[in-house]
């Protein structure tokens, strides 16, 4: 099994090239041997005092993937290699 990190600007990029590329089928439903995790849009804390708490929104949608399929995604789809992912499979 490979595991893919991908990222696109907005999720309707993501759905359009994973159904160009056969991953997910019309209803947006993984086809069989693709294991989706929809991570979304990611955050990080940047300020945090004991009245306020604020956060800001990261660049990209991002989904996770996993197949033993040989796989080609089409622009604009980023396959990132991420040294801490934010989400694993078990």
């Amino acid at each position: 099994m490979r595991d893919y990190y991908l990222r696109t600007d907005t999720p309707e990029q993501m759905h359009d090239a994973l159904l160009a590329a056969g991953v997910i089928d019309a209803q947006g439903q993984p086809r069989p041997g693709y294991h989706l995790s929809v991570v979304g849009y990611r955050y990080k804390r940047v300020l945090f005092t004991e009245t306020e708490l604020v956060y800001e929104r990261l660049p990209g949608w991002h989904t996770n993937l996993r197949t033993a399929h040989d796989l080609e995604l089409p622009p604009p789809v980023e396959c990132l290699n991420p040294r801490t992912p934010w989400r694993r499979w078990g």
